[in-house]
């Protein structure tokens, strides 16, 4: 991997960080809707892939959250 600068770093982890502000709100969203969902439709083919979208939102947030960690230590061993 060729070297990557500070700034290059921090500019990537702003970037994963606004993307994690993003999924977090697009997961409440899904959230809510599943929340206020009659039990009929939660059962329903758009009630069961809300709920798994709203999974896979949950498991692509742990993922960005450790990588801002990794990016955030990286950047720590820079200085």
């Amino acid at each position: 991997m060729h070297h990557l600068d500070k700034t290059s770093l921090e500019a990537f982890k702003q970037g994963l960080e606004q993307l994690q502000e993003q999924l977090q709100a697009k997961l409440n969203e899904a959230r809510k809707a599943i929340s206020e969902m009659p039990e009929s439709q939660l059962r329903s083919a758009h009630g069961q892939s809300l709920e798994a979208m709203a999974d896979n939102l949950d498991s692509s947030l742990t993922w960005l959250r450790e990588a801002i960690a990794e990016q955030a230590q990286l950047i720590d061993e820079m200085e």
